[in-house]
């Protein structure tokens, strides 16, 4: 079957028809792969499980109808650009993320929310983050 889920029925009866949707394994396998998953597992102390997590949220704006919304941040923004900008993910943005979140002292409820918006957002706002550590622990001296 490949990477294409092909068991939709259709009005046609017992036969069916393959879906242009690749599958949620090979959308985790295309978010690995972007963030180069394997390397952030040899070079950082990473938990597999979050990284794994983080993936998975990616995966899953992936599959999202790219012509409905996608929620961000508690606002409704549009499919495709949600999905262009996850596509601008990198390893950088998904270790920022994860690190942020793990200092994180407060209780999440929505985690996969939280992380969704982190994940967007890093694609804005990278630079910017590390511009700011500098800063401050230059300042601390």
């Amino acid at each position: 079957m490949g990477d294409l889920e092909r068991k939709r029925p259709t009005a046609l009866g017992n036969r069916y028809v393959p879906s242009l949707r690749p599958s949620f394994r090979s959308a985790i396998s295309r978010a690995e792969e972007q963030v180069r998953r394997d390397d952030i597992l040899c070079d950082r102390a990473m938990e597999p499980g979050l990284l794994r997590e983080i993936c998975m949220i990616m995966a899953e704006v992936y599959m999202m109808d790219p012509a409905g919304p996608i929620r961000i941040s508690g606002e409704w923004l549009d499919g495709h650009v949600v999905q262009q900008v996850f596509s601008e993910l990198q390893r950088d943005h998904v270790v920022m993320v994860a690190d942020e979140f793990c200092r994180l002292t407060s209780d999440i409820r929505n985690k996969k929310a939280y992380l969704r918006t982190a994940l967007y957002n890093a694609v804005f706002s990278i630079e910017a983050h590390y511009r700011n550590r500098v800063n401050f622990d230059m300042a601390k001296g």
